[in-house]
């Protein structure tokens, strides 16, 4: 059974072309020993559009020189109940690389840029895939025994450190 996964891609020159894309995983178990563009061709990975980014936030009162360069961030969240219809999120985070302003596309003014966090809903229909969207969930015990480890790691240290 195939595996879909989003990515994310920008379509160079224009940077504001930013588009979601469910990329379909395929089995390949004898992908050794195979080279060239026609004998790869049939192991091509298919994709389609989930979500035109840009298109999304011109559509809500964002001009296109405002859109952040670098979408840096995607994270499903928990579903929500909106207007009495499950949706799923998605949220989507930009990088600012500590840049308190920027110069958008066609100004010569600089303005405020700080970090942006989006929130998508979607539906299962929204989806280009037949079935219905479920996020991966991390068991809380795991991540929390990293987190535990990781800090006592870091008393340690500074235990050694202070004794010294």
């Amino acid at each position: 059974m195939p595996s879909h996964r989003p990515a994310l891609s920008e379509h160079p020159p224009n940077r504001h072309s930013i588009s979601l894309k469910i990329v379909h995983q395929k089995e390949c178990s004898v992908s050794s020993g195979i080279s060239g563009q026609t004998n790869l061709l049939p192991f091509a990975v298919n994709k389609q559009l989930f979500l035109d980014f840009k298109t999304l936030l011109n559509d809500n009162g964002i001009s296109s020189n405002l859109i952040p360069a670098k979408i840096e961030g995607l994270a499903f969240g928990l579903d929500v109940d909106y207007q009495g219809q499950v949706l799923h999120t998605l949220y989507v985070a930009n990088d600012n690389d500590f840049l308190s302003t920027a110069i958008p596309n066609g100004s010569t003014s600089p303005v405020a840029n700080p970090n942006m966090f989006y929130v998508v809903g979607f539906k299962d229909s929204d989806l280009p895939i037949a079935g219905t969207f479920q996020a991966q969930v991390i068991p809380l015990p795991g991540t929390a025994w990293l987190l535990v480890s990781g800090l006592l790691g870091w008393i340690g240290v500074a235990k050694k450190r202070s004794a010294l």
